[in-house]
């Protein structure tokens, strides 16, 4: 969630799986990652293993992606539509993006507008999302979403997974799960 438009302690949160089955669950606390707009919530009960986790790029990405400008994204935004951008850069304060700039992918493009910040953006690698960000903002300039690119603070989100299930009075153990990359020429 980003903390500037995350959901409050209470409330509903639902999830749909791929079989189109609606899964709910109650936000018991939430807790921000320092230095960052990213808010990690605990929710009342585990996920079933039909929701998939995203995964998030290693600290060591570039020697797998060299020119990140060459990407498409897979982005979301409030009325639960997902479209296609191109990135123009994943740097520790601004993960950007802009509208795609050619062929048949420029038809499905959204231009984000008030109300979409929260909302993630992923890059597909193999058949998992990978979480870059989520939309802190939007630039109108080249008609795409920023916000922090989350690989920058692998650490400061898994603190605060931790903090978030202080809070709530569990323990999960969870962290971060990074993407493997290994499969990819590293350059």
């Amino acid at each position: 969630m980003a903390n500037h438009a995350s959901f409050s302690v209470g409330s509903t949160i639902r999830f749909v799986t791929l079989g189109n089955v609606v899964v709910e669950r109650t936000l018991l606390a939430k807790f921000n990652a320092v230095g960052t707009d990213f808010s990690i919530g605990a929710l009342s009960a585990e996920l079933p293993d039909t929701i998939a986790r995203a995964q998030v790029l290693p600290a060591d990405w570039e020697e797998y992606v060299p020119h990140p400008g060459e990407l498409i994204a897979l982005c979301t935004e409030k009325e639960r539509k997902a479209f296609p951008a191109s990135v123009v850069r994943l740097e520790p304060d601004s993960a950007s993006f802009r509208r795609v700039p050619f062929g048949i992918m420029t038809e499905f493009f959204e231009f984000l507008q008030a109300g979409d910040s929260g909302c993630p953006a992923f890059l597909v690698v193999g058949n998992a999302v990978v979480l870059l960000t989520t939309w802190v903002g939007f630039n109108a300039f080249l008609g795409g979403g920023i916000g922090n690119f989350i690989t920058a603070y692998l650490d400061e989100v898994n603190a605060a997974i931790a903090a978030v299930d202080a809070l709530a009075g569990i323990s999960t153990g969870y962290t971060l799960t990074t993407a493997d990359l290994s499969e990819f020429p590293s350059y």
